[in-house]
């Protein structure tokens, strides 16, 4: 048990981390670009992302996976565990890439309902498509991430899935500090490194993958019962954690019709809401959804 707490707690910390990282993050946005349209416009479009990364770094994708994928691992059918992850690889990529082209396309659509109060033509409203189409690369990336993550935490390992987000958030700030006066209008900066920093994110957990042997592509098969059952089970895990994030999403549309400005207010408002709750996200999310693997370790 004292195992298990120590690993909590330093997960924790590594969430607290992020969460430091975050509201830096979002000073130097507050800094450099203000409460202004252009900062509005960008969270905007990176509102519908980050509710996908919340959700999934939240560990929806983690529910569904990772008990029949650990079952796996501990009945010793690792090229069973490897054909799961790679047929929900194989699935991802497909649901991914088709996700991308239409969001690509139909950015437009997309900006008039996630802000109703930018008129079809103006300049907050070709500004947050061009941003959203820019960012649109990064919710396929996300998808990867979250089965990484959940693959990671099935065979014990919870410090790199848990050090993810401090890379996008420290990628977002550099690519702000260092290159933000390279480009016209500036907030392009900030769209670029949000898609850079889900790469990195990505490639981060490649390594531990690669060691666990899950690229052993010999083993993949199209169609896999248990991969079946862990999406049919996404669904209404999406449902359930979904709730908060959609009230934020929520009260942007309702913000985007009021003056430049009340969009970027309400995000700053949630970072500092979060902040407070690092530690508590962090031992809870990782202590239960994940504990059954920690204990079985002790």
């Amino acid at each position: 048990m004292t195992h298990f707490i120590k690993k909590a707690a330093s997960i924790s910390s590594i969430t607290l981390i992020s969460r430091i990282l975050g509201m830096i993050r979002d000073a130097v946005i507050a800094f450099i670009f203000g409460a202004s349209t252009v900062s509005d416009a960008f969270f905007i479009a990176f509102r519908p992302f980050d509710l996908i990364r919340k959700m999934m770094s939240d560990g929806i994708l983690s529910i569904s996976f990772i008990p029949l994928f650990a079952a796996q691992f501990a009945q010793n059918k690792k090229k069973q565990a490897v054909a799961m992850f790679l047929n929900a690889l194989f699935i991802i990529s497909i649901v991914g890439a088709l996700l991308v082209g239409l969001g690509i396309y139909f950015a437009p659509f997309l900006i008039d309902f996630f802000a109703p109060g930018y008129g079809a033509g103006s300049y907050s409203h070709k500004l947050s498509c061009l941003l959203f189409r820019i960012m649109t690369p990064y919710m396929a990336i996300i998808f990867f991430v979250a089965l990484s993550m959940s693959v990671l935490h099935a065979t014990g390992n919870f410090y790199v899935p848990a050090a993810t987000p401090i890379l996008l958030n420290f990628c977002i700030i550099t690519a702000a500090v260092l290159f933000a006066d390279r480009f016209t209008p500036k907030i392009i900066i900030l769209a670029i490194g949000v898609t850079v920093g889900g790469i990195v994110q990505l490639a981060i957990q490649l390594p531990s993958l690669a060691k666990l042997g899950m690229f052993d592509f010999k083993s993949f098969v199209r169609v896999h019962s248990q991969v079946k059952k862990a999406f049919i089970a996404l669904g209404p895990s999406m449902i359930g954690a979904a709730s908060f994030q959609i009230n934020l999403l929520v009260a942007g549309l309702t913000a985007s019709t009021l003056d430049p400005g009340a969009v970027s207010y309400l995000n700053y408002a949630e970072r500092l809401v979060q902040f407070p709750l690092a530690r508590c996200h962090g031992f809870i999310t990782h202590a239960l959804r994940n504990g059954r693997v920690l204990l079985s370790q002790t």
